[in-house]
This record gives structure tokens, C-alpha cells and sequence, in this order.
């Protein structure tokens, strides 16, 4: 599957590593990182998530292990 869980759940991924790689790669990139704000990206990645499939997240994670 080229897009798991469809193009716009792969760029709000993408999106977001890509942020916290150059984030991660500045001198003060960890201490600069807001907690509460990465949290909140991941609760939203993995409300795209549950939108784009329609179930829970620990069901989309489930059906990603029968598939490897």
C-alpha cells in the first residue's frame, strides 16, 4: 500500500518527522521542544487516523502487524 491510512495521514506524518528531525539536529532542539505541543501533533496524527480508517488506533496498529 503506497499511502497506509491515505495521502493525508502520510504527509501529517511526514510533516511532522521532518519537524522534530531538524528540531532534534539544532543545538538546542530538544530543550526548545515544547511537550505539550508534540503531544498534541501526535493526538492529532492519530485522530487523522481514526477518520481516515474509521476505528481506534490500537485497531490500526493491530491490522499494520498482520499485514508485515
Amino acid at each position: 500500500m503506497a499511502h497506509p491510512g491515505g495521502p493525508l495521514t502520510t504527509n501529517k506524518a511526514a510533516a511532522l518527522a521532518k519537524f522534530l528531525e531538524r528540531k532534534l539536529q539544532q543545538p538546542d532542539g530538544l530543550d526548545s521542544l515544547n511537550p505539550d505541543l508534540v503531544n498534541l501533533a501526535v493526538k492529532n496524527a492519530k485522530e487523522t487516523i481514526k477518520a481516515s480508517k474509521g476505528m481506534d488506533f490500537s485497531s490500526y496498529r493491530s491490522s499494520k502487524k498482520h499485514l508485515n
